[in-house]
């Protein structure tokens, strides 16, 4: 992660794409008490939105600036990584995650 200077990691299965593993499900598995040793399946989310190769780039978009996501895998139909959108790639760096306030 810090070579990469990101908070997260894509997580393969050889070639198959599993989830992405990110600086806060490393987080809660910490505050879990996990052990170092605990398999990472074990720590990933459920629900990680992804994108089909078949989406528009439009509706990658739109969805990424809804949910706030800062990295959008692409996938084909055999779970293999086609491309991968972040956030400043698709927005510029000038516009930030819109957080709302509590």
């Amino acid at each position: 992660m810090d070579a990469a200077n990101k908070k997260l990691l894509l997580v393969f299965d050889e070639e198959k794409f599993i989830n992405i593993l990110s600086i806060g499900d490393i987080q809660r598995a910490i505050i879990k008490n996990c052990p170092l040793e605990t398999p990472i399946n074990n720590i990933l989310r459920n629900n990680t939105r992804i994108a089909l190769e078949t989406d528009s780039f439009d509706s990658i978009k739109q969805t990424m600036e809804e949910f706030r996501i800062e990295c959008m895998p692409v996938i084909d139909i055999h779970n293999k990584l086609v491309d991968v959108y972040f956030w400043e790639d698709v927005f510029g760096k000038d516009k930030g995650i819109n957080t709302n306030k509590l």
